[in-house]
């Protein structure tokens, strides 16, 4: 049986092959990206059309989940909304995981720096995190942009401490302390000794992080907090939908349901990613 590869992409097709659960995750998550990447071609309506003869329609084979209170497509408006839930989900996990390593590289390695940046972070982190973003874009004002600066200052402290964690650790290291004897720069350890051994933690923190951006953008444009209408977000199609949940129950079962599988997938996907990983639970290498 083939063991653990030093490549991230080489361990991710052999967890695919030997993890069933990994299946369903990569197969749910590259569902709900293509859906996001093809809309225009798989649309079956404009998004943003209304027809007011057609309203609060039924799913049929014209309106395949049939249509809101303004006889727009859910289907259509629902694809659409994932392209904004994943623009604004890999935006902010690649701001919260840029900073988040920066931030713990630094506080990990330069004890100076350790105490300020950590409580600065334990401070962020003692809020709730849907509280501290709805209290940002209530600064900020509801955009996509402001989203993901809202996310980004939301889930950095997480990815910071556990970078910070591992550095603390491989700082101990021999092979780092022989670098320091050898005259190499802090800088040079880093990048040349301590990242690249701690990038494995980071992808499985940085699924997680997406799949709670996804949620998160979901639950402050429910609120009327995230991205502004018209348009079309998961969040924003539910709360479309609240006032006619007995009426047209598919206004929120269908929204809810692409949110749904797209934490599902790729929650699923860290579970994997986190088990393999981490050699006290990895069970596909088990022979």
């Amino acid at each position: 049986m083939p063991e653990k590869s030093d490549s991230f992409l080489l361990n991710i097709i052999y967890m695919v092959r030997k993890s069933r659960l990994m299946k369903i995750g990569v197969f749910l998550t590259l569902l709900m990206i293509l859906l996001a990447l093809f809309a225009p071609l798989i649309a079956t309506h404009d998004p943003y059309r209304t027809n007011v003869r057609n309203r609060l329609q039924g799913p049929s084979r014209e309106n395949w989940m049939g249509t809101d209170e303004n006889g727009r497509d859910i289907f259509s408006r629902a694809i659409y909304g994932g392209r904004v839930s994943a623009i604004i989900g890999f935006n902010s996990v690649f701001f919260s995981t840029f900073f988040g390593i920066l931030f713990g590289l630094l506080a990990g390695y330069f004890p100076k720096l350790d105490n300020v940046m950590m409580r600065v972070m334990d401070a962020m982190m003692a809020f709730k995190p849907i509280i501290l973003a709805i209290a940002i874009m209530a600064a900020l004002g509801p955009s996509m942009r402001n989203v993901v600066i809202a996310l980004t200052i939301n889930y950095t402290p997480r990815t910071a401490r556990i970078v910070r964690g591992e550095t603390l650790s491989i700082r101990e290291e021999t092979y780092v302390k022989a670098a320091i004897s050898m005259g190499a720069s802090g800088w040079r350890i880093i990048f040349k000794h301590i990242l690249p051994n701690i990038v494995s933690p980071i992808i499985v923190q940085a699924t997680y992080i997406m799949a709670l951006a996804i949620f998160a953008e979901a639950a402050l444009s429910y609120v009327g907090a995230g991205t502004p209408p018209p348009t079309p977000s998961w969040g924003n199609i539910l709360a479309d939908g609240r006032a006619f949940m007995r009426q047209a129950p598919w206004m929120t079962i269908f929204p809810g349901l692409f949110i749904m599988l797209s934490i599902l997938g790729i929650n699923i996907m860290g579970d994997v990613l986190r088990d393999f990983f981490d050699p006290k639970t990895n069970i596909y290498e088990q022979r």
